[in-house]
């Protein structure tokens, strides 16, 4: 995130003007389309309109939109706290700016870089959905793959290997990616439906 922006908001905030919550939002929209951009791997300018990949991609820039702006409106809300000391008086402007850096990295760096992963991950996924129901008709089900070593999830584990149809209702919520940093994918597949023994 550009550092003017977080300094005009945090000096805005500090003198009890209106922030300009525009340019923060523009910013992380930026930086999170960018990864779905990646993560997507169409060229833009050649999707034709009105078709599956561009109705895809407007809902996934939508939803970046509607992240972008949650994401924002929690930093700002979490920022003014800051704007007192914990016996409720005013912090100095020094105090207040550094306080409120340590918030802006961990929101803007730490946090962001987690979301660009996730970006890029669901967007791949999306892709790949796609792709899913151009060929249901010679791959009906769907086969759930996890990574399965030690930093893959317990319950990420538990589902590898179900295979389900593309349309059963497991797969409305545990379509990969399932949690932050989730390396979980999906095959297409003709073989029989195998629950592996869960109730699903």
């Amino acid at each position: 995130i550009d550092k003017n922006i977080i300094k005009q908001l945090l000096n805005a905030l500090y003198n009890n003007n209106t922030p300009n919550k525009k340019a923060l939002f523009r910013e992380t929209f930026r930086h999170l389309f960018a990864g779905v951009k990646k993560g997507y791997a169409k060229d833009f300018p050649k999707i034709k309109y009105n078709s599956p990949d561009f109705l895809m991609l407007n809902e996934l820039s939508y939803n970046v939109g509607v992240f972008s702006i949650f994401k924002n409106h929690d930093q700002i809300k979490e920022t003014v706290k800051l704007l007192k000391n914990d016996d409720g008086s005013i912090r100095s402007k020094k105090d207040f700016i550094t306080e409120a850096r340590k918030l802006s990295d961990r929101y803007n760096k730490r946090y962001l870089a987690t979301e660009y992963d996730q970006a890029v991950s669901a967007a791949r996924m999306a892709r790949k959905w796609q792709d899913i129901e151009r060929t249901r008709d010679l791959y009906p089900n769907l086969q759930y793959i996890a990574v399965n070593d030690d930093r893959t999830r317990q319950l990420h584990k538990n589902w590898h290997g179900i295979i389900l149809p593309i349309d059963h209702k497991f797969w409305n919520t545990h379509y990969p990616p399932n949690d932050w940093g989730c390396r979980c994918t999906v095959r297409r597949t003709d073989k029989a439906v195998n629950d592996n023994g869960l109730e699903v």
